[in-house]
């Protein structure tokens, strides 16, 4: 049974990390289309967080060589999910611009009131 999460719920433990990376996996080609960008980004940071500060050491030393590579290949599943929800949120920002014919001094405004 795959578990359910808000993605609004900060993550913060090695088993919520693994948990939401799994749900987050079968669930990706909907969510992309679904979810708002601030969502999706948000969504991204938090499994960077999960790789770089919360679920840092996939490997221990009692493991077979077998457990050992699927813990690092499930482990990689963390920046390849940031990997796709950035993208699409940068799709779409960068089709919103286009399509609006923003021009660069509009851009580089709205960069600087950030």
């Amino acid at each position: 049974m795959v578990p359910t999460y808000s993605s609004s719920q900060e993550i913060n433990t090695i088993e919520a990390c693994r948990a939401y990376r799994e749900a987050w996996f079968t669930s990706t080609a909907d969510d992309v289309k679904r979810l708002p960008v601030t969502q999706l980004v948000h969504r991204a940071e938090q499994m960077m967080t999960c790789a770089k500060e919360i679920d840092t050491k996939p490997v221990s030393a009692n493991m077979t060589a077998d457990d050992a590579a699927k813990a690092l290949i499930a482990n990689s599943g963390y920046p390849i999910l940031a990997v796709v929800y950035y993208q699409e949120a940068y799709n779409r920002a960068a089709w919103f611009i286009d399509s609006k014919h923003l021009t660069q001094e509009f851009v580089t405004v709205a960069r600087k009131t950030k």
